[in-house]
């Protein structure tokens, strides 16, 4: 069984990977408009780029900065009649048959479009998205981040293996709850539920995992590291009646009567003895 760690937030490192399988939602609610898909992922984080020649109803590519990309599955919308019917054969463990059901071939012919343009390619997805990431990564060795994804009961016999993180709820999700009895899912996180309790699958919704409007857009911009200016070191004061400092200000000054030389007196009893001589 996989491990599970609890999180007080949602960590920041995989936020990219929740906004790209929003936008895969997104491109598909709004009829593949890239122009407005691009807008929508403008206001989730800078400098990511939508490409709408890599994407499809089901799956969006998200190209980063520095030239990668992330591959995002799209979860299930229960207005389309087909990812219904997707979600029965995954219940039943279609996914994880030895032949695996016609939607996941397709999810794999479409990997294999988008890995000849981004050899460099992570795999994400919510909800039904994240289980087909999660088999794509199983079959290709690929990394994936996958937020509820969703899961049979009836295959916790299966052995395979692979290095898929999973993000859910710290609240009771039918969907995804028996992810925990599969070695595949290697890093189960837990974070807090930020939808509404009373919610109709307020625990499963991708927003739990979204970062808050307060912190948006993201910037992949380095933070600004004010130097540290250490503090020009302060000469001792030096007492007026320190050999040194009167030293140095004779040096600079030899007027002053500090700097003056007093007489000797001389020697009283060598005085009187020439007094004495003066008067013979």
């Amino acid at each position: 069984m996989a491990e599970e760690v609890e999180y007080d937030n949602m960590p920041t490192e995989d936020y990219e990977y929740a906004i790209a399988s929003q936008i895969a939602y997104d491109y598909y609610d709004n009829g593949n408009d890239a122009q407005r898909t691009q807008e929508i992922l403008d206001t989730y984080i800078e400098g990511y780029t939508f490409d709408p020649a890599n994407s499809y109803n089901d799956a969006s590519t998200i190209v980063r900065p520095d030239g990668t990309a992330i591959l995002a599955y799209r979860g299930t919308r229960p207005t389309n009649p087909i990812d219904l019917v997707v979600d029965a054969g995954i219940l039943v463990g279609t996914h994880r048959a030895p032949i695996p059901a016609p939607s996941f071939i397709q999810a794999q012919n479409h990997y294999n479009q988008v890995k000849a343009n981004y050899p460099k390619l992570d795999i994400t997805g919510h909800s039904r998205g994240g289980t087909w990431a999660n088999y794509i990564a199983r079959q290709n060795g690929e990394k994936a981040v996958v937020f509820n994804p969703g899961e049979t009961p009836f295959g916790l016999s299966y052995g395979g293996e692979n290095n898929t993180r999973v993000y859910r709820t710290n609240t009771f999700d039918i969907v995804s709850f028996s992810t925990h009895g599969y070695r595949d899912y290697k890093d189960i996180r837990i974070v807090p539920q930020t939808d509404p309790l009373d919610s109709w699958l307020g625990s499963h919704n991708i927003t739990n995992f979204l970062p808050h409007y307060n912190l948006l857009p993201l910037s992949t911009a380095p933070d600004i590291i004010i130097p540290v200016i250490p503090p020009k070191p302060v000469e001792p004061i030096i007492a007026k009646q320190d050999p040194r400092f009167i030293s140095n200000l004779c040096l600079e000054q030899p007027n002053l009567k500090i700097c003056k030389k007093k007489p000797k007196l001389k020697n009283k009893p060598m005085e009187r003895e020439l007094v004495s001589q003066s008067l013979y």
